[in-house]
């Protein structure tokens, strides 16, 4: 179970859970750019790994 929006403001974070079942037309096009590497991700944040467990717990 993902955190909730007060869970995750006390870590200073805002996030919403997303819940999908994708059929073949949403996964095909995204299995073919990674596997032509070509598939890119918007990261927000990056944390330290010294954090990853403060970070973590909050799940």
């Amino acid at each position: 179970m993902a955190p909730g929006a007060d869970t995750l403001a006390v870590a200073g974070h805002t996030g919403t859970s997303v819940f999908a079942a994708p059929g073949r037309e949403i996964i095909l096009p995204v299995a073919e750019e990674a596997a032509a590497g070509t598939l890119t991700l918007e990261i927000d944040t990056v944390l330290p790994l010294t954090e990853a467990a403060d970070n973590l717990a909050i799940r």
